[in-house]
């Protein structure tokens, strides 16, 4: 499910039955008491996934539903995560 937005991992959850209280705990990274994912990152999931959207299908300039700092903010964020997205490197080992 890696490839899925969190909106789109919801959806999953609902159509495979994932129990209720389950779907609706708010994610954590569980650092401190109260965190939570969308705190952290100052808007919900639903919106940064439209905003993420919006920049994978290559649009230029401000989205028309939110204002430049949050777009600007959603390209910082993918920016300060890009080593999050890089393969692991493993080693070539010559077993002959």
């Amino acid at each position: 499910i890696g490839g899925l937005y969190k909106t789109e991992v919801y959806e999953l959850a609902k159509y495979l039955n994932v129990p209720g209280q389950i779907i609706a705990a708010p994610p954590t990274a569980g650092f401190f008491k109260g965190q939570t994912d969308e705190g952290e990152l100052g808007m919900n999931y639903e919106k940064l996934d439209s905003i993420l959207k919006h920049l994978e299908r290559g649009e230029k300039g401000e989205s028309p539903i939110y204002d430049k700092d949050e777009v600007v903010k959603v390209k910082s964020l993918i920016k300060k995560s890009a080593h999050k997205r890089d393969e692991i490197p493993v080693p070539d080992l010559d077993r002959e």
